[in-house]
């Protein structure tokens, strides 16, 4: 659905952009909303920031010992020791610019969903990170936990979206980072509430990772799965035979890994389709573009879908008339994958 939104000359002087994506409606609505608050600073004001150096990529890699942050560590990876690793030369290169206890990291590149993504890191005082020139380093002045829930918030986010510029992926740059608008905390009671949830949210968040790596273990043991590691084989060949039964001719349904794979399953447990453990299955349905709205009812597609569940990445909406002629057939139920 298109959207028209007019705006005058003299709002644009001073700005510096003429792009109508930075005049969308919901940005301009946010930003009036935001002015009437009394309690608002820049987040210059409340924090200090900063970026990371280019590193080389000669010296990034497995084997070397200094955890680095990139942009997919801060959207997906919140293990630390899963961060790819930074050579001792390298960061020393860069004055052993690092990222200390509390620390709020933000992506600055992405996708426009993931511009402006934050992570609250936690980690001792001994603890040697560093981060690389696609994320920004947020110090907080203010209470970390509440600035962290602060700018997690549709309001933040969006200021960062707004200020991005590219079309396949943006950038956010440092000074616009800088001037987003932080609302201050009501009072000291009211930061303390958040401080308090907060810090739950981040020890059940982590209590779940723990059991969740547990099951993950227990299950890749009993299958025989733990060091299972096959080595990448430049060259195979399939039958022709073995073509015509799949109906496959695609050279990577044959990679070797994958047979290998069944091979040490086998070995240690049954295997049977999928299908014999199946009450019904049944695929989605794609209601065109035309049919989606700023609001309504939420419409899942793969872009919602991430490893720690349902996500609002690029979420779309339908109507309230759409929702109910398709609910009955495609509405997903509790407890079905």
């Amino acid at each position: 659905m298109a959207v028209v939104s007019v705006v005058k000359l003299s709002q644009i002087e001073g700005t510096l952009r003429v792009d109508a994506d930075y005049y969308q409606p919901q940005y301009i609505e946010i930003i009036n909303k935001l002015s009437a608050i009394k309690s608002l600073v820049r987040l210059k004001d409340a924090a200090i920031i900063t970026t990371g150096p280019a590193y080389s990529s000669k010296e990034i890699g497995e084997h070397f010992g200094i955890p680095t942050a990139r942009i997919g560590d801060v959207t997906n990876k919140t293990n630390i020791e899963d961060w790819i690793k930074l050579s001792e030369k390298e960061f020393e290169k860069f004055n052993r610019k690092k990222i200390e206890n509390l620390d709020i990291l933000m992506t600055m590149t992405g996708d426009p969903p993931d511009v402006g993504k934050c992570n609250l890191i936690k980690i001792s005082n001994d603890d040697t990170i560093a981060f690389n020139q696609r994320i920004a380093k947020i110090s907080a002045r203010i209470s970390p936990y509440y600035l962290f829930a602060y700018l997690s918030l549709e309001i933040a986010r969006m200021q960062s979206e707004r200020n991005a510029l590219g079309i396949r992926q943006r950038n956010v740059g440092i000074n616009d980072l800088k001037n987003i608008f932080v609302v201050l905390p009501l009072s000291d009671m009211f930061c303390l509430d958040i401080d308090n949830l907060v810090t739950r949210h981040l020890s059940e968040t982590e209590l779940s990772k723990s059991l969740y790596f547990q099951a993950e273990n227990l299950l890749l043991d009993e299958l025989g799965l733990q060091d299972f590691k096959p080595m990448y084989e430049l060259s195979y060949t399939a039958n022709l035979s073995e073509a015509f039964g799949v109906h496959r001719v695609d050279a990577e349904y044959f990679l070797p890994i994958y047979d290998k794979l069944v091979q040490q399953v086998a070995t240690r447990v049954e295997l049977k389709p999928l299908g014999n453990f199946l009450l019904d299955i049944k695929k989605g349905i794609e209601v065109g573009g035309e049919q989606y709205q700023e609001e309504g009812k939420p419409f899942i597609r793969v872009s919602n879908l991430s490893v720690d569940g349902l996500t609002k990445r690029d979420q779309k909406y339908i109507s309230e008339t759409l929702y109910g002629e398709l609910a009955k057939h495609y509405e997903p139920k509790i407890g079905e994958l």
